[in-house]
């Protein structure tokens, strides 16, 4: 089975609908929280690693309600958290800080306040950032929550001995959240992704790796491993691969379908 059709296969199971495929408008969605550019939203995604919705979980349980400061709705007190606890939630505060999200106390050592907007954006990346695994196993396809990197380089091994026709790294259980995604072996790998850009549009991408200034397949399920683990944690390809648009897997959008279908009828 080829990897179009075990995908489409799959997403079918989900009942996806088709995607409208346009040319992004703005590289950030309108309910960001501040409108933050993308740069911003790395900053906050590379201080929550390694493990984001850990670093989320402890800063989050660790705020309390607060209005000494205008717009800072919450209060962080990091003498109260234990280690190495404490160190994750001072370098999520670091890039709070950085964006005038977080401020600390001028008279309480180790105290900080927290912006509204700055616990809106930690939510948002909390709800979104449950990844889920799709196996497609011969023997029937599975699912794994919240994989951690055995998991995948598991997933992998099947798909490189011919036991598994795709592996599918989705940022959630959501369909209309990024994924991204390789078909079975043998050498070369084939990698795609595909990024959404609202509830309604996404863009399709075949991934290459970038060697010696050619772009060629993945040669083993290693680099493939390399590229998905970074994609899941930083939340962005590696600079060591390239992409092509593929176009051709978008569908024609539903809406002007029927917009054409009407205005034959009149």
């Amino acid at each position: 089975m080829s990897l179009r059709s075990a995908v489409v296969a799959f997403f079918k199971k989900q009942r996806l609908d088709p995607v409208e495929c346009v040319p992004p408008t703005s590289s950030t969605p309108a309910n960001t929280p501040r409108n933050m550019t993308a740069e911003q939203r790395q900053l906050v995604w590379v201080a929550l690693l390694p493990d984001r919705n850990r670093a989320i979980d402890i800063v989050l349980e660790n705020l309390y309600p607060s209005h000494e400061a205008p717009d800072h709705t919450t209060v962080l007190h990091l003498e109260e958290i234990d280690e190495p606890e404490k160190a994750i939630a001072r370098k999520v505060m670091a890039a709070g800080a950085a964006l005038d999200l977080v401020v600390p106390d001028p008279d309480e050592p180790l105290t900080y306040h927290v912006h509204g907007e700055f616990y809106r954006l930690l939510a948002s990346l909390r709800s979104t950032s449950n990844p889920v695994l799709s196996n497609g196993l011969h023997d029937g396809p599975t699912k794994k929550d919240s994989p951690n990197e055995a998991d995948i380089a598991k997933a992998l091994e099947d798909v490189a001995s011919g036991r598994s026709d795709y592996v599918i790294l989705s940022r959630s259980a959501d369909e209309n959240f990024d994924y991204i995604q390789i078909g079975a072996g043998p050498a070369p790998f084939h990698l795609e992704c595909r990024v959404w850009l609202n509830e309604n549009v996404a863009e399709h991408y075949h991934i290459l790796r970038s060697v010696a200034g050619d772009e060629e397949e993945f040669a083993d399920v290693g680099q493939v491993k390399t590229v998905m683990l970074h994609w899941l944690n930083a939340g962005r390809l590696p600079n060591t691969v390239g992409v092509r648009s593929m176009p051709e897997l978008c569908e024609p959008p539903r809406s002007k379908a029927k917009i054409s279908d009407g205005a034959a009828d009149n």
